[in-house]
């Protein structure tokens, strides 16, 4: 029953860890293993301990691409210096992750306010499936949009120990056809409320924020220097985005194989099925009810993703290849050792051979290359 919200299908692990690496995968064709790695790619890295994983370790880029102007490409690098409105804002942030619950007992229900209710959804007179609460309730906050519309805002202004009926309709885009643009009736009861209490910024607070800091005004400018720190990895982000997109442009591409397609659709389920089952669902009701599409749907977004992407490494690769640039072992379990224990393994050489160990080393030197182009930018701020 719940709305359509934004999907954040990216590795959640893999997100964090594009800050070093890339690699070259200039590797001829020969026999691959299970792992997806050719007997010439394995003499490579035994040579000269270059990592190199998934499809592109069996695939010469340039066979399949040719680079245009990708050296000294002009982009814009403006960074934003942060205001005092966003240490302010930050600071409320900050300070509302530091909330706690209260109960609330004498007045109605407010917008904010965490009600814990029991609830059934009915068409027709017929409960429908998802439709009702586990009997132990289930906690809403007011205002959060989790709900579809009309269902949040019904229960402003009911009291504690109070049964209603919300009149409502489903949205026409919803993920179930049999519940789309459907009239239903929930009946909902109040069992209880609280609201959030958020805390006052004093010197004894800040210690527990951040221990670098022992006044309010030394928090302040800790915030303005993190925010400044954010600005300007936000404009490196963007640049190097730019310039990706810049090479893609100036490039010509032949007919790109499929196995890379076929790997990169692989991945962005792979990051929808992890982020379904974060919140304790299916692929299939993240999907249907959760982003509101059908699973063709789905699939066809996902090749059309991967193809973006498959460009997009080719470039990448190829770039790499013309320039020597490489991700070593050493590089790459550096960068890795702090994740081990998110990706249920000890070792990186245990990690590499994995779906997500190839998707990581995908990450690491993808991002080495958009380091060296935007080391070799015409930066213009």
């Amino acid at each position: 029953m719940k709305k359509k919200f934004i999907c954040m299908v990216a590795a959640s692990v893999a997100a964090l860890v594009m800050l070093t690496g890339c690699g070259n995968s200039d590797a001829s064709a020969g026999a691959t293993d299970a792992a997806g790695t050719t007997d010439a790619a394995k003499a490579t890295e035994a040579e000269s301990g270059t990592t190199v994983a998934g499809t592109m370790s069996t695939i010469k880029a340039a066979d399949y691409v040719t680079l245009g102007e990708y050296k000294g490409l002009p982009v814009d690098y403006n960074i934003v210096d942060p205001t005092d409105e966003d240490v302010e804002e930050q600071i409320k942030t900050n300070l509302a992750s530091r909330a706690t619950e209260s109960e609330v007992t004498g007045r109605p229900v407010q917008t904010g306010d965490i009600v814990n209710i029991n609830y059934v959804g009915k068409k027709d007179g017929v409960a429908f499936e998802g439709g009702t609460s586990p009997e132990s309730g289930y906690d809403l906050t007011i205002g959060s949009g989790q709900f579809i519309p009309g269902f949040e805002d019904g229960l402003i202004g009911a009291k504690i120990g109070q049964t209603l009926d919300l009149d409502l309709t489903f949205p026409e885009n919803y993920g179930s056809q049999e519940l789309a643009g459907a009239a239903v009736v929930f009946t909902v009861t109040v069992n209880s409320i609280k609201e959030k209490v958020t805390p006052e910024l004093t010197d004894a607070l800040v210690a527990e924020l951040d221990d670098s800091c022992k006044t309010v005004d030394d928090y302040r400018n800790k915030v303005k220097e993190d925010l400044a720190n954010q600005n300007m990895s936000s404009a490196v982000s963007q640049a190097k985005n730019s310039l990706v997109n810049q090479v893609i442009e100036n490039a010509t591409f032949k007919e790109i194989p499929t196995e890379i397609i076929d790997e990169q659709a692989e991945f962005r389920k792979m990051d929808a099925e992890r982020y379904a089952q974060n919140y304790g669902t299916t692929l299939e009701i993240f999907v249907t009810q959760g982003l509101g599409e059908t699973m063709e749907q789905f699939e066809a977004e996902c090749r059309e993703y991967a193809e973006e992407t498959a460009k997009e490494m080719l470039v990448v690769y190829a770039i790499a290849q013309a320039e020597g640039i490489e991700l070593t072992d050493d590089e790459a379990k550096e960068a890795a050792d702090p994740y081990l224990a998110s990706f249920q393994v000890t070792s990186f050489d245990e990690l590499k051979d994995t779906a997500d160990g190839k998707y990581f080393v995908q990450f690491l030197q993808e991002d080495k290359v958009t380091e060296w182009l935007f080391d070799n930018a015409k930066l213009s701020e």
